[in-house]
Protein backbone atom coordinates (compact mmCIF):
# COMPACT_ATOMS: atom_id res chain seq x y z
CA UNK A 1 0.00 0.00 0.00
CA UNK A 2 3.32 1.86 0.36
CA UNK A 3 2.84 5.48 1.66
CA UNK A 4 -1.03 5.54 1.98
CA UNK A 5 -0.62 2.36 4.19
CA UNK A 6 -1.58 4.60 7.58
CA UNK A 7 -4.41 6.24 6.47
CA UNK A 8 -6.03 2.88 4.94
CA UNK A 9 -5.64 1.11 7.97
CA UNK A 10 -6.79 3.96 10.10
CA UNK A 11 -10.16 4.22 7.75
CA UNK A 12 -10.47 0.43 8.53
CA UNK A 13 -10.49 0.46 11.64
CA UNK A 14 -13.21 3.64 11.45
CA UNK A 15 -15.06 1.34 9.23
CA UNK A 16 -15.01 -1.78 11.67
CA UNK A 17 -15.72 0.35 14.36
CA UNK A 18 -19.07 2.18 12.60
CA UNK A 19 -20.20 -1.62 11.85
CA UNK A 20 -19.59 -2.77 15.50
CA UNK A 21 -21.65 0.40 16.47
CA UNK A 22 -24.48 -0.18 14.34
CA UNK A 23 -24.85 -3.58 15.68
CA UNK A 24 -24.26 -3.40 19.31
CA UNK A 25 -25.08 -0.02 20.63
CA UNK A 26 -27.71 0.71 21.93
CA UNK A 27 -29.53 3.25 23.96
CA UNK A 28 -28.57 2.87 27.15
CA UNK A 29 -32.10 4.35 28.71
CA UNK A 30 -35.43 5.49 27.61
CA UNK A 31 -35.78 8.92 29.65
CA UNK A 32 -39.51 9.11 29.50
CA UNK A 33 -39.51 10.90 33.60
CA UNK A 34 -41.48 14.82 32.65
CA UNK A 35 -38.54 17.67 33.30
CA UNK A 36 -37.86 18.76 36.89
CA UNK A 37 -39.65 22.02 38.03
CA UNK A 38 -37.27 24.74 37.12
CA UNK A 39 -35.55 22.73 34.55
CA UNK A 40 -34.65 24.87 31.48
CA UNK A 41 -34.79 23.26 28.22
CA UNK A 42 -31.52 24.84 25.66
CA UNK A 43 -31.44 24.87 22.22
CA UNK A 44 -27.36 24.04 21.01
CA UNK A 45 -26.91 27.76 20.51
CA UNK A 46 -27.96 28.44 24.02
CA UNK A 47 -26.05 26.23 25.47
CA UNK A 48 -22.78 26.78 23.62
CA UNK A 49 -23.12 31.15 24.62
CA UNK A 50 -24.01 29.86 28.19
CA UNK A 51 -20.76 28.30 28.57
CA UNK A 52 -19.34 32.15 27.58
CA UNK A 53 -21.57 34.21 29.06
CA UNK A 54 -22.03 32.14 32.70
CA UNK A 55 -18.13 30.85 32.83
CA UNK A 56 -18.36 30.46 36.59
CA UNK A 57 -21.39 27.93 36.30
CA UNK A 58 -19.93 24.03 37.40
CA UNK A 59 -20.86 22.95 33.87
CA UNK A 60 -19.06 25.97 31.80
CA UNK A 61 -16.07 25.61 34.15
CA UNK A 62 -15.43 21.82 33.42
CA UNK A 63 -16.00 22.87 29.89
CA UNK A 64 -13.19 25.00 29.65
CA UNK A 65 -10.95 23.08 31.89
CA UNK A 66 -11.52 20.03 28.83
CA UNK A 67 -11.36 22.30 26.30
CA UNK A 68 -7.89 24.28 27.29
CA UNK A 69 -6.15 20.77 28.70
CA UNK A 70 -6.49 19.10 25.49
CA UNK A 71 -5.77 22.12 23.31
CA UNK A 72 -2.40 22.02 25.29
CA UNK A 73 -2.11 18.50 24.87
CA UNK A 74 -2.72 18.49 21.18
CA UNK A 75 -0.73 21.63 20.57
CA UNK A 76 2.64 20.01 22.09
CA UNK A 77 1.91 17.34 19.50
CA UNK A 78 1.58 19.45 15.84
CA UNK A 79 4.82 19.89 15.96
CA UNK A 80 6.24 17.27 18.04
CA UNK A 81 7.93 15.82 15.15
CA UNK A 82 10.12 18.60 14.17
CA UNK A 83 10.88 18.86 17.67
CA UNK A 84 12.16 15.25 18.13
CA UNK A 85 14.56 16.07 14.64
CA UNK A 86 16.17 19.10 15.78
CA UNK A 87 16.53 18.12 19.27
CA UNK A 88 17.39 14.20 19.14
CA UNK A 89 17.66 13.63 15.15
CA UNK A 90 14.38 11.75 15.43
CA UNK A 91 13.71 10.57 11.87
CA UNK A 92 10.46 8.73 10.44
CA UNK A 93 12.05 5.93 10.75
CA UNK A 94 12.30 5.83 14.45
CA UNK A 95 9.71 7.98 15.32
CA UNK A 96 7.44 5.13 15.35
CA UNK A 97 9.06 3.91 18.68
CA UNK A 98 8.44 7.32 20.70
CA UNK A 99 4.30 6.89 19.83
CA UNK A 100 4.56 2.86 20.36
CA UNK A 101 6.20 3.96 24.00
CA UNK A 102 3.53 6.72 24.72
CA UNK A 103 0.63 4.59 23.75
CA UNK A 104 1.77 1.55 26.03
CA UNK A 105 1.75 3.93 28.70
CA UNK A 106 -1.68 5.14 27.74
CA UNK A 107 -2.85 2.10 27.65
CA UNK A 108 -1.17 1.02 31.03
CA UNK A 109 -2.74 3.79 32.80
CA UNK A 110 -6.71 3.72 31.33
CA UNK A 111 -6.74 0.07 32.19
CA UNK A 112 -4.78 -0.85 35.30
CA UNK A 113 -4.75 2.84 37.20
CA UNK A 114 -7.70 4.63 36.09
CA UNK A 115 -10.35 2.81 38.06
CA UNK A 116 -7.94 2.34 40.88
CA UNK A 117 -6.80 6.12 41.04
CA UNK A 118 -10.68 7.32 41.31
CA UNK A 119 -11.31 4.82 43.87
CA UNK A 120 -8.39 6.10 46.48
CA UNK A 121 -8.28 10.03 45.13
CA UNK A 122 -12.26 10.02 43.75
CA UNK A 123 -12.47 12.22 40.12
CA UNK A 124 -12.12 15.61 41.45
CA UNK A 125 -8.76 15.25 43.09
CA UNK A 126 -7.40 13.17 39.86
CA UNK A 127 -8.63 15.28 37.67
CA UNK A 128 -6.34 17.89 39.08
CA UNK A 129 -3.20 15.75 39.24
CA UNK A 130 -3.91 14.53 35.75
CA UNK A 131 -3.76 18.44 35.22
CA UNK A 132 -0.50 18.97 37.27
CA UNK A 133 1.17 15.89 35.29
CA UNK A 134 -0.32 17.27 31.71
CA UNK A 135 1.42 20.65 32.06
CA UNK A 136 4.51 19.19 33.69
CA UNK A 137 4.96 16.94 31.06
CA UNK A 138 4.71 19.73 28.14
CA UNK A 139 6.32 22.14 29.94
CA UNK A 140 9.14 19.19 30.14
CA UNK A 141 9.44 18.15 26.99
CA UNK A 142 11.44 21.31 25.53
CA UNK A 143 13.47 21.48 28.08
CA UNK A 144 14.43 17.93 28.07
CA UNK A 145 18.49 17.88 26.92
CA UNK A 146 18.73 13.83 27.20
CA UNK A 147 16.82 10.86 25.93
CA UNK A 148 16.32 10.04 29.35
CA UNK A 149 14.70 13.29 30.94
CA UNK A 150 12.56 13.18 27.69
CA UNK A 151 11.20 9.91 28.35
CA UNK A 152 10.39 11.22 31.88
CA UNK A 153 8.52 14.27 29.88
CA UNK A 154 6.80 12.38 27.52
CA UNK A 155 5.21 9.92 30.32
CA UNK A 156 3.44 12.13 32.11
CA UNK A 157 1.34 13.27 29.19
CA UNK A 158 -0.48 10.14 28.38
CA UNK A 159 -0.51 9.88 32.16
CA UNK A 160 -1.76 13.18 32.70
CA UNK A 161 -4.85 12.45 29.92
CA UNK A 162 -5.67 9.43 30.77
CA UNK A 163 -6.59 11.09 34.92
CA UNK A 164 -8.00 14.13 33.45
CA UNK A 165 -10.41 13.55 30.58
CA UNK A 166 -12.55 10.92 32.08
CA UNK A 167 -12.64 12.64 35.35
CA UNK A 168 -13.67 15.80 34.10
CA UNK A 169 -16.24 14.23 31.67
CA UNK A 170 -17.89 12.34 34.55
CA UNK A 171 -17.77 15.21 36.62
CA UNK A 172 -20.03 17.55 33.81
CA UNK A 173 -21.89 14.47 33.56
CA UNK A 174 -23.37 15.13 37.18
CA UNK A 175 -24.03 18.76 37.40
CA UNK A 176 -26.33 19.13 34.59
CA UNK A 177 -29.39 17.20 34.36
CA UNK A 178 -30.20 14.02 32.98
CA UNK A 179 -32.12 15.24 29.54
CA UNK A 180 -28.99 17.83 28.83
CA UNK A 181 -26.33 15.06 28.88
CA UNK A 182 -26.34 14.50 25.24
CA UNK A 183 -26.41 18.31 24.77
CA UNK A 184 -23.48 18.96 26.69
CA UNK A 185 -21.32 15.79 26.26
CA UNK A 186 -21.20 17.01 22.57
CA UNK A 187 -20.80 21.00 23.57
CA UNK A 188 -17.73 19.49 25.37
CA UNK A 189 -16.11 18.09 22.77
CA UNK A 190 -17.18 21.04 20.08
CA UNK A 191 -15.06 23.34 22.77
CA UNK A 192 -12.54 20.70 22.94
CA UNK A 193 -12.01 20.40 18.67
CA UNK A 194 -12.28 24.13 18.55
CA UNK A 195 -9.71 24.36 21.43
CA UNK A 196 -7.48 21.66 19.22
CA UNK A 197 -8.03 23.87 15.66
CA UNK A 198 -6.40 26.64 17.57
CA UNK A 199 -3.50 25.65 19.36
CA UNK A 200 -2.19 23.20 16.57
CA UNK A 201 -2.04 26.65 14.08
CA UNK A 202 -0.71 28.78 16.70
CA UNK A 203 1.97 26.61 17.91
CA UNK A 204 2.67 25.83 14.16
CA UNK A 205 2.72 29.51 13.21
CA UNK A 206 5.52 29.79 15.96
Amino acid sequence: MGPAAPGIMAAALCVGNIVFAWRYLTESREVSEPPQAGEVQRTSRQAIWRVISHSSEPSSRLIWIYAIAIGAFQGSYSVLALFLNARFQVTEQTIGYFFMYVGAISVFARVLLLGRMVDWLGEAKLSRLGLVLLAAGVLGMPLSRNLAMLAVAVALIPLGTAFTFPCVTALLSRVIAPRQRGLYMGMQQTYGGVARIVARYSLAGL
